[in-house]
């Protein structure tokens, strides 16, 4: 039997004979792979099912809220925050909710919570961004679960097993005291 070298055409009895012998050894190639990975598609998901709920896991009932009176409140323009972008930013545990006393004297519009690995993440105006700052982002999904917003007070969550800092920014401009509302009498 003569060997296909590249660019010359193969002869029919060569391409039939290599027709029959790949219809005969495809299934059995194809029918152990798809065996093969059947097996391990059906490992895969008795280790992920059995792994669910093994190992270490935090504990994330930490009793009652944290109450916070801290933080600064401008009520003329209708913002509270726990603390400036520099920080500090609050310690918030796994499991930990804070109740933060916010004084805008108004249920907030908006309460957006910051995460950062660092209690100083952002550098002061001014001061250039060096390797003790560790930046900050808004916090997603259960780092930071908003569960209560009220005329007096915000209760926010930390339903991780991570340890991350946190500032919260609230606030109600549609309720915020204007200049002409303040020299009223």
């Amino acid at each position: 039997m003569a060997f296909w070298k590249p660019g010359r055409a193969k002869s029919s009895r060569s391409a039939k004979i290599c027709s029959d012998r790949c219809e005969r050894q495809t299934p059995a190639v194809f029918g152990s792979l798809a065996a093969s990975l059947r097996s391990i598609a059906a490992a895969s998901f008795v280790i992920a099912t059995c792994c669910v709920g093994c190992g270490a896991t935090c504990d994330r009932d930490k009793g009652d809220a944290v109450r916070f009176e801290g933080g600064a409140t401008d009520v003329a323009a209708g913002v509270y925050e726990t603390s400036p972008w520099q920080g500090p930013y609050l310690n918030f545990p796994a499991g930990r909710t804070y109740r933060l006393i916010h004084a805008l004297g108004s249920r907030p519009r908006l309460v957006v919570p910051y995460l950062s690995f660092d209690r100083s993440p952002v550098p002061a105006p001014g001061e250039p961004h060096s390797d003790q700052n560790s930046n900050t982002a808004v916090g997603t999904g259960n780092q930071a679960i908003i569960e209560a917003v009220t005329d007096d007070h915000i209760d926010v969550r930390n339903d991780t097993c991570s340890d991350i800092f946190l500032r919260v920014v609230a606030s109600d401009p549609e309720n915020a005291v204007t200049m002409t509302d303040a020299a009223a009498p």
